[in-house]
């Protein structure tokens, strides 16, 4: 069967017709694809516009944007063209939060400052944030991939959330149902306490949710996985860092250079999740592991101790007597 299709080129810029071509040929595939026995008769139109539309997005979408194809594609223009300033075959996949219904600035920038590397490679889009998981950051994103010749999918992953208190057990469970029988290969923390401006009752504090949070992850990371949390620096870090080490093989402290240079503000980055914990892991959580530590400096505070008014996290906070 002879089926033509029509579609529009630009001299100055052959690249951006692909998708636009490959859909075209999703039509005339599936024009070519009905039984010459129904020619001229209301089947020989296939069976209706919007599966003549469905098969064309096939070729677009899952073909066209495929790594097999594009490899093959960029062998082929690279063979043709020789050097056209595309530094490979690859696709890329942004991951934005939503801020104000919008990407945050970073990625706004890190855009503008890599475009031409990016230019003209399948993109695709995670996003969360809200309720809606970051769908309308994911949106602006996509409209920004596509005014500045970065060809975004048209099927976004809104990652979902969910809220609650990472010391409850109810907001593990809830995490629980909302994975089911996915895993997670990488669990990042920002979690930070209300801050007090006592340095010594925030940084505490922030261990301890940090270390709650390693516990709560271990439960979703399969081996493999990594797991990165920002903490102060301080007493008591070090017990953190063995736990994490009985637990990943690679274990690293980052301050980035975008910190202050007061700031004791780390990120502990654990890569390469063990199989079975090791050491003094074995059949305890990362939190017994760090009381543990504590309590060999001489810091951890029994509840029912008489001599201490008050506690806060893993340590003793004394009370600042009124004058």
């Amino acid at each position: 069967m002879d089926v033509r299709i029509t579609t529009r080129t630009n001299a100055l810029d052959p690249f951006n017709c692909f998708y636009s071509t490959v859909h075209e040929v999703g039509h005339a595939a599936y024009e070519q694809g009905i039984d010459s026995a129904y020619l001229l008769t209301p089947l020989g139109r296939g069976v209706s516009m919007g599966v003549h539309e469905s098969q064309s997005r096939i070729y677009e979408n899952q073909i066209g944007r495929s790594r097999a194809f594009t490899g093959w594609l960029f062998t082929e223009m690279k063979g043709a063209f020789g050097d056209f300033g595309v530094a490979d075959a690859d696709a890329f996949v942004f991951v934005t939060p939503e801020y104000n219904s919008f990407p945050p600035a970073a990625v706004v920038n890190a855009l503008q400052a890599l475009v031409l590397e990016w230019e003209r490679k399948p993109a695709g889009v995670v996003s969360y944030g809200g309720i809606s998981g970051g769908l309308r950051a994911a949106q602006e994103l996509r409209m920004l991939l596509a005014n500045m010749n970065i060809m975004p999918i048209k099927q976004v992953v809104p990652m979902p959330m969910v809220f609650g208190d990472i010391t409850e057990e109810d907001t593990i469970a809830r995490i629980r149902q909302t994975l089911g029988e996915c895993e997670l290969n990488v669990v990042v923390s920002d979690i930070s306490p209300n801050l007090t401006g006592r340095y010594d009752t925030d940084q505490t504090i922030s261990l301890e949710l940090a270390t709650l949070v390693l516990d709560a992850a271990m439960e979703f990371i399969p081996p493999g996985g990594s797991f990165v949390t920002k903490i102060f620096q301080g007493v008591g870090i070090e017990g953190l860092v063995a736990a994490a080490r009985d637990r990943f093989s690679n274990v690293q402290r980052y301050s980035p250079t975008a910190s202050r240079s007061a700031s004791s503000e780390t990120y502990l980055i654990c890569q390469n999740r063990l199989p079975r914990a090791r050491g003094q892991a074995q059949g305890k959580s990362a939190s017994e592991q760090v009381q543990g530590h504590l309590s060999e400096l001489g810091i951890v505070v029994d509840e029912d101790s008489e001599e201490v008014e008050s506690k806060v996290g893993f340590r003793r906070i004394q009370k600042r007597e009124e004058e």
